[in-house]
């Protein structure tokens, strides 16, 4: 048996969540990546998020998002008429689901929620089909962390934050497309000109970034993106002037360093050279 615990409450919309952390292991051997929707894995971007999550003491990761379908069976042995999970765990009296066998027993009331123990039955290890919960967000970030557990470089128990969205058995997997595609394509990109733009460009508030920082914390392409603002700001200036750049030539500019690194195999170390003269 496989137990968790985490606060539940009601998101905009009435969504049904349950957060709380847990050990990495047991949430990757819980949880798999829906192919309906998932993307492909990028061994690229998971070495990316490797190197993000040990580089330092800024590092930090949201939570693993995943989804779980309470079902019950009405007409099985031994069942209980009247039965509504969603309603029974929204009202803390808790549900046990006779097809999985996945318990959620209320711990206590909790301000405006209640905290609950989530237990799950596990003899063996499980198939994709068999596990229970599915991957919603965090997918790369656990596989990035599976590369550091087998390098020794994170412990397997390394404690992760997850947000378990409940769906009851009548709602359809379109539902769960539609938080996915909220939540990959609402939220404001990292790349935004209003954060490049405080990253980029010193100010001089004693809360600039210096060369080997952006190295460190962001990664060469965005020293040689300062370099290139510093030593050719005709050319930047120019690049404005194209209507679809404008409103993010910031972002453009470090695109394009990551883009002309990746198509022509050079370093960026070389690439400095080759444009900052």
């Amino acid at each position: 048996m496989i137990r968790m615990e985490g606060l539940f409450s009601e998101s905009f919309g009435g969504t049904c969540t349950i957060r709380g952390y847990a050990r990495y292991d047991e949430i990757v051997e819980l949880s798999y990546p829906h192919p309906g929707y998932q993307r492909p894995v990028d061994d690229v971007h998971v070495g990316e998020i490797s190197m993000f999550i040990t580089s330092g003491s800024n590092s930090f990761s949201p939570e693993v998002v995943l989804a779980y379908t309470a079902k019950y069976d009405y007409y099985k042995e031994g069942a209980v008429s009247g039965i509504d999970a969603i309603a029974d765990i929204r009202n803390g009296n808790g549900f046990t689901s006779n097809i999985d066998g996945i318990s959620f027993k209320k711990i206590r009331k909790v301000n405006n929620g209640y905290l609950y123990e989530i237990s799950i039955p596990y003899e063996k290890k499980l198939i994709d089909e068999e596990k229970p919960f599915r991957r919603v967000d965090g997918n790369h970030r656990l596989q990035a962390m599976e590369q550091l557990v087998s390098t020794g470089q994170i412990s397997s128990t390394y404690l992760i934050p997850f947000c378990l969205i409940l769906f009851a058995d009548t709602d359809s997997l379109k539902d769960e497309k539609v938080i996915f595609h909220n939540i990959n394509s609402k939220a404001v990109p990292l790349k935004s000109e209003q954060l490049l733009k405080s990253v980029l460009i010193q100010q001089h508030d004693g809360l600039d970034f210096n060369d080997r920082e952006l190295i460190e914390k962001f990664g060469p392409e965005y020293l040689l993106a300062r370099k290139i603002l510093s030593a050719n700001p005709l050319i930047v200036r120019k690049l404005g002037y194209i209507e679809w750049i404008h409103p993010r030539i910031l972002s453009t500019l470090v695109d394009l360093i990551n883009y002309v690194q990746e198509k022509s195999g050079t370093r960026i170390e070389t690439l400095e050279q080759q444009v900052v003269r």
